[in-house]
């Protein structure tokens, strides 16, 4: 319609000069585009409509990803945990308040108050319990006593094995290590301790070196050595005695066993746990 109306306007109108022809050609030209700009943009609409997405520049914006409704934002996470403190604060305070006022006042009301919020406290602490052990017992790998029994037949199997594991573990202590025996004769708790000293290396078949600090003997150990400057070498200067030190001969390090009188038993549980790391202990 627009090309016959393009031929038909100037035949009507006579001949027109030329730049009157000039601007009336650009006028047809302008319509020209702005029916092409409308007819592509409604062409555009009509496919737009069967929802291509993006990447056919129907979309002026990205296509949204619905969102985790079960993520927990770090932010809601941290204000469980600060809620639960809170809970926890506020529960301590107002049963310290409680207790403090029944003190203050004991007034029968007073102290009924301070009773009746303490039970609701301990009813708390003992439903947590009760939940805690259920959880042990439905997940044995968090059960603590499995490994470390505390039950009277249990414990008794887990004593022997354990008995026999120091035992081989003894009888092969000489094979890597020694021990230094730091003493002085004026000391009273150095001549306590010596014949258990004595006692353990002679059980255990363990050379026991005694070094006098003073260069005096005890009764248990006739051949002593004097201290040559062990004790400072061995960065002990400061330190208590009775002093025993287990020297290793493979990596010619020492280790600290005891300062002061210990037992026995104590003696040989230091020794163990110290020289059999992995090892099982009861602690």
């Amino acid at each position: 319609g627009l090309n016959l109306l393009y031929l038909k306007l100037p035949l009507k109108m006579g001949v027109l000069p030329l730049y009157k022809m000039k601007i009336f050609t650009f006028f047809i030209i302008f319509i020209f585009s702005q029916l092409s700009f409308s007819y592509a943009k409604d062409d555009q609409s009509l496919y737009c409509k069967r929802n291509l997405g993006y990447h056919f520049y129907c979309d002026t914006a990205k296509e949204k990803f619905p969102e985790d409704k079960n993520k927990i934002s770090p932010k809601e996470t941290e204000s469980k945990y600060q809620l639960a403190q809170k809970e926890i604060k506020k529960m301590n305070k107002t049963l310290e308040d409680f207790k403090a006022l029944a003190i203050v006042k004991p007034t029968q009301e007073n102290i009924k108050r301070y009773i009746t919020y303490q039970s609701a406290v301990m009813e708390k602490v003992s439903l947590f319990a009760r939940n805690w052990q259920k959880t042990i017992w439905s997940n044995p790998q968090l059960d603590y006593t499995l490994k470390y029994p505390t039950g009277g037949i249990a414990k008794r199997a887990w004593t022997n094995r354990t008995k026999k594991i120091k035992k081989t573990s003894f009888s092969n202590l000489s094979k890597r290590y020694g021990i230094f025996f730091f003493y002085t004769s004026s000391c009273p708790y150095c001549h306590k301790f010596s014949p258990v000293v004595k006692y353990f290396g002679q059980k255990h078949r363990i050379v026991v070196r005694a070094v006098s600090l003073d260069h005096e003997t005890l009764p248990e150990w006739p051949e002593y050595r004097k201290d040559q400057g062990q004790w400072k070498k061995f960065g002990l200067e400061g330190y208590p005695i009775p002093a025993v030190i287990l020297f290793d001969s493979l990596s010619k390090k020492i280790i600290p066993i005891s300062f002061g009188v210990i037992g026995l038993d104590e003696l040989e549980r230091r020794i163990f746990s110290l020289t059999n790391i992995g090892q099982e202990n009861d602690y």
